[in-house]
């Protein structure tokens, strides 16, 4: 079993250079504050940090960009960005990494979402959000839509991942019409999603959800509770080619119209 997964790893790595993905999703920028801490504060009882270094990285769906382009895969990132400084810094990031940013788009009455951490002596003491999260708008939808509409036209692109991070990008409008987008492509679409309307990904290739998510799923539904069958009704409701369900250490599970095919985890050595 071991040399079957690393056999299909090997293969993998070999055709990533060939294909090229868009990813599609919620973009954030992850944002570090290193120091150390030796005191209380006299004004409230938490630790004074003094900052020593600060460093930024891809967070979200840019993460998952970044993660393909190391890979060797040729990436196009799409999403939203702010009329701020961040967005530049994000855009510094793509160029930097070697991901296409064509179908990224600054928008109004919206930051770049940004997550802020706060090291001391290597361990996280706070973390602050500055995201608005609120459903984008049938107009703001449209100007991604274009963007991504453009980038498939070019040809090439072998698969979409939308990557949902319930900030406000995946609405049903926008999921619908990007469905569209792929489908007059014949462009499968790979959805990680996020929340309990999953009916909004209609249309998409295949779904990842991990245990708890298609738990909160089963629940809220009325589904049966075990994750193999309530994925294979989730395949059956949307007309999924596959659900991939995370199963943690064991693995993955792909549930098809044929039933379950089992792909385990190879264990690895991290300390």
């Amino acid at each position: 079993m071991f040399r079957d997964v690393l056999a299909v790893k090997a293969a993998l790595l070999h055709e990533f250079p060939r294909r090229r993905v868009l990813v599609v999703g919620d973009l954030m920028l992850d944002r570090y504050l290193w120091g150390s801490a030796t005191r209380i504060s006299p004004e409230a009882p938490v630790p004074v940090v003094r900052v020593e270094r600060r460093s930024v990285a891809l967070g979200g769906a840019a993460n998952v960009a970044r993660n393909l382009a190391s890979l060797g895969v040729p990436v196009q990132m799409a999403g939203y960005v702010g009329h701020d400084a961040d967005a530049e810094i994000l855009r510094a990031e793509f160029e930097r990494q070697g991901i296409g940013a064509d179908a990224v788009v600054a928008i109004e009455r919206f930051c770049t979402i940004v997550k802020s951490r706060i090291i001391a002596d290597d361990r996280q003491v706070l973390r602050f959000d500055d995201e608005v999260t609120s459903p984008r708008s049938a107009a703001d939808s449209d100007l991604l839509l274009q963007g991504i509409e453009a980038v498939l036209a070019e040809g090439g692109t072998s698969a979409v991942i939308l990557s949902d991070y319930a900030k406000g990008l995946c609405t049903p409008y926008f999921c619908a019409g990007l469905m569209h987008a792929c489908w007059e492509q014949g462009v499968p679409v790979y959805v990680d999603p996020k929340g309990r309307d999953y009916g909004k990904y209609a249309g998409a290739t295949a779904i990842k959800p991990n245990r708890p998510e298609i738990a909160e799923l089963a629940a809220a539904m009325g589904w049966p509770t075990a994750p193999l069958e309530a994925a294979a009704r989730l395949r059956e409701e949307l007309g999924l080619e596959f659900v991939a369900q995370t199963l943690g250490a064991q693995g993955i599970a792909l549930v098809t119209a044929d039933g379950v095919h089992s792909l385990p985890t190879v264990a690895r050595e991290v300390y």
